[in-house]
């Protein structure tokens, strides 16, 4: 991908902040996050900040519509487009949390940055059962299947770790970001 800017991806188990952090990297940071932004909706009023296209195919791959080269040759056009922004760019989708997902996107790219947002298990779990209606059971596997994929597949050398368990304004999360490493300063967000 040579001369291009590498993606920021924002990833975690659902309700675990991953649409904050993408605001604030979209609206306040200069990373471009999607032409086809999902809308906002009851349980993400400020938005998800997530591509419908990306949602979709991540959809489609976990949910074994399709196989792993029609996944990979939809983020092949997806980000060829936002290659040619020649600017900071980035993905967000808890779904890249899921290692059918996970797994090859980490090989994708040369170096991008992920940013992996974290709450603690109870409250992942009641925000999950409060706003998708699932089971406290099903919440507590997906918490527990999510992070445990993270934990095996993600480079800890490109992974910027936020905590959102507390609530944070966006200056905050903005001050976090920016202090994740030497990696934000490859974004070029000043």
């Amino acid at each position: 991908m040579g001369e291009y800017q590498e993606p920021v991806i924002v990833l975690g188990p659902p309700r675990s902040g991953t649409s904050a952090v993408a605001r604030v990297l979209h609206e306040n940071m200069g990373i471009f996050m999607g032409f086809d932004l999902k809308k906002s909706i009851d349980i993400t009023p400020d938005g998800s900040y997530e591509s419908e296209e990306i949602h979709r195919i991540n959809s489609l791959l976990i949910e074994a519509h399709c196989n792993h080269t029609y996944w990979g040759e939809g983020l092949v056009a997806y980000t060829k487009r936002m290659y040619e922004l020649k600017s900071p760019w980035g993905l967000k989708d808890p779904k890249f949390a899921h290692p059918i997902v996970l797994g090859p996107l980490v090989t994708y790219f040369a170096a991008p940055v992920f940013v992996r947002c974290h709450r603690t298990r109870e409250q992942t779990v009641k925000s999950c059962t409060a706003a998708f209606g699932t089971k406290k059971s099903q919440g507590e596997s997906m918490y527990h299947f999510r992070n445990t994929s993270m934990d095996k597949i993600l480079p800890n050398n490109m992974t910027i770790f936020m905590d959102m368990s507390e609530r944070a304004t966006d200056t905050e999360i903005e001050e976090r970001i920016k202090a994740g490493g030497d990696s934000v300063v490859a974004w070029d967000v000043g």
